[in-house]
């Protein structure tokens, strides 16, 4: 039996601190009561959502308080069913005579602060009155968004603040600092050597000083991967899983080809999209910052394709979230992240893709150094004046924002080139997203990631060449969800009767289709 291996660090969450409401009789009782104040509203709800795709079940006013109903008796059920309230102090949450309500109730049951049943969380500037300030609060004023997200999950579910490495030996006395520390509005400025690079080979086999991970409340696909590598050399599984928002940290003892393993908690993969895939890089940076400042070659793979995003715009979400990590933190030695793609045909699309993608999206700011069949190589290139929009907010920033198309298609080597030149093409030029599921390799809850790739897209084009069951599944459930669908076929492919009185688009080559499936997008959108 291999000799039991600890991490050796992490950042992890005290697990007793959530959840223990909904065990037993209490079922009807939540995690948290988020109060707050009318002109706070935007500020709660980013809370609220924090803490839900972190596993914490909460009640919030905008989203729980119906219209028609008593607001002082809904107030009143929600303190009572809750095990803490989250207060969102500012000016004016002080001056609403309903929030004070709120928070003294909370307070008033645990005056002591022995229970936290009170969890104050800062989002201004202000000193809070004298009674309040006697609690320690979340502080989130000045954080970017990474960090208030980390600062949030961290207060609500830590016991001790202890730093899991040593601080640093204070060598000059720290500069003075005038405010509360803004939020960048310039990318700083970033060494020319900094470079990315999109590699075609098994990371299980990638050289590199630390590879990152993902831990999505469960493992999943190379995830899994090395954590059973690991075991053979005494790390753990349990070791392994962070919490949302926290990490951890191992040798990997002559196992693997890296020194170093990070696995970074995120939430469930059906809820892991574009906004979360850059959290959790700029989250990596972070932690490589603070953890291991001596590393200048990081590895990582490529997130969501396999669980149904488009491939750019999650290529495009990794890169921006490095780059606000970077900018904030500044890993010292840091000078290559390396993005290690197994599937060959996904790297022959980056690399004609991506490099046009980065110029829309950074406004040149990205210079390609090498791009071939294997490798995609790109340079981070410095501001180019003061005035600059932050490369973070630009790259990356709108892939959410963007709508999207599902594809329900069959899989396999004979529909590949459909897919990236018949269908992919024209859907990215059209402006959208192109999504779909690959029931081969996606890893989780398929049908959940289905229904909701089909409830939100713009359209859904189904491809009924060889009359593939799960594609019917998929039309069915597009028109049941009034989603509307744009049907393709091959020429010559017979039709089942009830799809034979609907519009198809019959193509006779790939070519044909690309240029039917433009005309059939510009339609739908004049």
């Amino acid at each position: 039996m291999p000799k039991r291996r600890p991490p050796i660090s992490g950042g992890r969450p005290a697990p007793a601190a959530r959840g223990s409401s909904m065990r037993g009789n209490g079922a009807d009782k939540v995690d948290f009561f988020v109060s707050y104040t009318q002109a706070d509203r935007a500020w709660a709800e980013w809370i609220a959502w924090q803490l839900t795709e972190a596993g914490y079940t909460l009640l919030v006013q905008a989203w729980d308080f119906t219209p028609g109903s008593n607001f002082v008796h809904e107030m009143q059920r929600a303190a009572m069913r809750a095990e803490r309230t989250i207060a969102v102090m500012s000016p004016a949450y002080f001056a609403s005579p309903f929030a004070e309500a709120e928070w003294r109730t909370a307070f008033a049951k645990d005056p002591s602060g022995e229970h936290r049943r009170l969890m104050p969380v800062r989002i201004a500037e202000f000193t809070p009155p004298e009674l309040m300030s006697t609690l320690v609060y979340i502080d989130l004023v000045g954080r970017g968004e990474a960090q208030a997200r980390l600062e949030l999950l961290r207060g609500v579910g830590a016991t001790r603040a202890r730093p899991v490495a040593s601080p640093r030996f204070p060598v000059s006395p720290p500069e003075e600092q005038t405010g509360a520390p803004r939020f960048p509005t310039v990318l700083p400025q970033l060494p020319q050597t900094l470079e990315f690079s999109f590699v075609r080979q098994d990371i299980m086999e990638f050289k590199a000083d630390v590879a990152i991970f993902k831990f999505a409340r469960s493992f999943h696909g190379v995830d899994k991967q090395v954590a059973r590598k690991l075991a053979t050399v005494g790390v753990e599984e349990v070791a392994l899983q962070p919490e949302v928002g926290s990490y951890c940290i191992t040798s990997t003892w002559g196992a693997l080809p890296w020194e170093r393993v990070m696995y970074v908690g995120v939430p469930y993969l059906r809820l892991f999209g574009y906004p979360q895939i850059r959290s959790f890089a700029s989250l990596a940076m972070q932690i490589l910052a603070k953890e291991l400042p001596s590393s200048s070659h990081v590895a990582m793979t490529l997130h969501g394709p396999n669980f149904g995003l488009d491939e750019i715009e999650a290529a495009l979400s990794i890169l921006a979230g490095c780059v606000e990590g970077f900018a904030d933190y500044r890993p010292s030695k840091l000078r290559r992240v390396s993005i290690v793609e197994r599937d060959e045909r996904r790297l022959e699309r980056l690399a004609g893709d991506l490099p046009a993608a980065l110029e829309t999206a950074s406004h040149g700011r990205y210079e390609v150094m090498k791009r071939s069949k294997y490798e995609v190589q790109v340079r981070l290139a410095p501001a180019a004046t003061a005035g600059d929009e932050e490369l973070a907010d630009v790259v990356g920033a709108r892939s959410e924002s963007k709508q999207h198309v599902f594809v329900a298609m069959p899989f396999g080597e004979e529909f590949a080139d459909l897919f990236d030149y018949g269908i992919y093409q024209p859907v990215r030029a059209a402006g959208y997203r192109c999504e779909r599921v690959d029931y081969e390799v996606f890893t989780g809850d398929v049908l959940e990631r289905l229904k909701r790739g089909i409830e939100t897209a713009a359209y859904v084009i189904a491809v009924l060449t060889a009359r593939n069951p799960n594609v019917f599944l998929e039309v069915g459930y597009a028109w049941g969800t009034g989603r509307r669908t744009i049907l393709v076929t091959r020429s010559g492919e017979e039709l089942p009767f009830d799809i034979q009185g609907q519009r198809v688009l019959v193509h006779d080559s790939i070519r044909d289709l690309e240029r039917k499936l433009s005309g059939a997008l510009q339609a739908l959108d004049s």
